[in-house]
C-alpha cells in the first residue's frame, strides 16, 4: 500500500508487480493478506476487500474516518479507524459485525490472533480483545506503559508487542502467571 493510493501485488519468486489496485482514492496506510482475500485500508474512509488475482474489490467497507490499519485471519477483517473504534467484518460478506469501543483517541494500529484482536491508539495504550461470539468481544486488558502513540502491535498465542512513536520504544506484554 502507498501514498500514491494504490495496492500492488508483487511476485516474490519473479520479483516483478504483478497487478496494481486503484480503487482507492486517498493513501492506503495497511495492508493485510490471507489464504482467501487481501484487504487495504485507506485514508478515504475506506477498507477494502479483494481477490488474489488483482481484479476489483469484492467488498467496499465505508468507515466514519481513515481506515489507519488492518488485520485479517480466515474469515475475519478487523480495521482500526481515527474514530476510536475497533471494527470486525466477516470477509465472505463484507458486513460488520462488531464495533469494540474503548480508546479515547484515534486507532493506529491493529492485530489478530485467533480469537483475540490487538488494538494500539494515540491514547499512548494498547488493548487486548476477546472475539467472544458472533457478534459480541469483550475487552480483557488495557496495557498502559508507553509515553506516546503506539503505532504497531503484534499479537502472538502468547504475548502482544506494542511499538510506540518517537522514542521508538518496544514493549513486549506476556500474561501473568
Amino acid at each position: 500500500g502507498s501514498q500514491d493510493n494504490k495496492v500492488k501485488l508483487w511476485s516474490v519468486s519473479e520479483r516483478k508487480c504483478t497487478a496494481t489496485l486503484t480503487e482507492h482514492t486517498s493513501a492506503v496506510c495497511g495492508v493485510a493478506v490471507s489464504e482467501d482475500a487481501i484487504a487495504s485500508g485507506s485514508r478515504d474512509n475506506t477498507a477494502r476487500i479483494w481477490r488474489h488475482d488483482g481484479g476489483a474489490s469484492l467488498h467496499t467497507l465505508q468507515h466514519p474516518g481513515d481506515v489507519n490499519a488492518v488485520a485479517m485471519s480466515a474469515n475475519v477483517l478487523v480495521t482500526g479507524c481515527d474514530d476510536t473504534l475497533v471494527r470486525t467484518f466477516a470477509v465472505a460478506t463484507g458486513q460488520l459485525t462488531r464495533e469494540l469501543r474503548g480508546h479515547t483517541y484515534v486507532v493506529c494500529s491493529v492485530a489478530l490472533s485467533g480469537a483475540m484482536v490487538v488494538s494500539g491508539s494515540n491514547d499512548k495504550q494498547v488493548k487486548v480483545w476477546a472475539l467472544t461470539g458472533e457478534a459480541s468481544a469483550e475487552c480483557v486488558a488495557t496495557l498502559m506503559g508507553h509515553t506516546d502513540w503506539v503505532l504497531g502491535v503484534v499479537a502472538g498465542p502468547d504475548f502482544v508487542a506494542s511499538q510506540a512513536r518517537g522514542s521508538g520504544e518496544l514493549i513486549v506484554w506476556r500474561p501473568a502467571v
